[in-house]
Order: C-alpha cells, then sequence, then structure tokens
C-alpha cells in the first residue's frame, strides 16, 4: 500500500476528474448547486480511492476495480441525488451517465497509478 503522501498525485487527478465530470453535468447542464456537486465529489473520492484504488485493483485487476468504481459512483450520485437534486433533475440518468464517465475516467487512471507502481517496483 502506498504511503499518503506518495499518493497525492493520483488523489489530485481523481479529484479534477470527478469534480469536472460532476460539475459539467450536474452544474452546467441540470444547474445544481456547487455545494451539492462538491459534497458528492468528496464522498465519491474518499470511498473510490481508499476502497477501489488501494484494496480492489491491487488484489484484482483494472476491470474489477472499474466496474466497482462505476458501480459506487452511479450509487453515490443516486442516492446523494434523491436528497439534493431539483425535483425536476431526472436523477436516475444523470447518475447512469455520470457513472460512466467517471467510469473510464478510473479505467485510465488505474492504468496510469499501474504504470508508476510497475516503474517504482523495478528501481
Amino acid at each position: 500500500m502506498k504511503e499518503p503522501l506518495e499518493s497525492i498525485d493520483t488523489i489530485v487527478i481523481k479529484v479534477v476528474a470527478v469534480t469536472g465530470v460532476l460539475a459539467f453535468i450536474l452544474g452546467l447542464i441540470y444547474r445544481e448547486e456547487i455545494k451539492d456537486i462538491l459534497m458528492i465529489s468528496f464522498l465519491l473520492c474518499v470511498i473510490s480511492y481508499y476502497v477501489g484504488d488501494l484494496v480492489i485493483l491491487p488484489l484484482t485487476n483494472n476491470l474489477i476495480a472499474t466496474l466497482f468504481d462505476f458501480g459506487i459512483a452511479f450509487l453515490v450520485i443516486w442516492l446523494t441525488g434523491l436528497g439534493f437534486f431539483h425535483a425536476d433533475t431526472p436523477v436516475l440518468l444523470v447518475s447512469l451517465v455520470a457513472a460512466l464517465f467517471i467510469g473510464v475516467g478510473e479505467y485510465l487512471l488505474h492504468i496510469l497509478m499501474q504504470s508508476v507502481l510497475h516503474e517504482q517496483r523495478t528501481e
């Protein structure tokens, strides 16, 4: 397991990517509040980093970790959206689309993480 300070690049990339996807879909398209977007992004990044990236990815493979990240993104956005989004926001559709984009980003991030980890092991 990586030390927290060695993981800062991964965390920053994850936060920027997830917040960007949510800001575009929820903020620009559906006009949801920035505080809700940031709360969802923070919650999602914490769960997906500690469970998906530090536990599931090292024990399995990129596909399994990405499926976990997709699932957790969908659930977090959907469940929080039920309580926080405007009544006219299609919560299920928004959750699915955002989770798909986040899943693609996570897949690419896992490739980067695994290549950097491989380089560190060979040094």
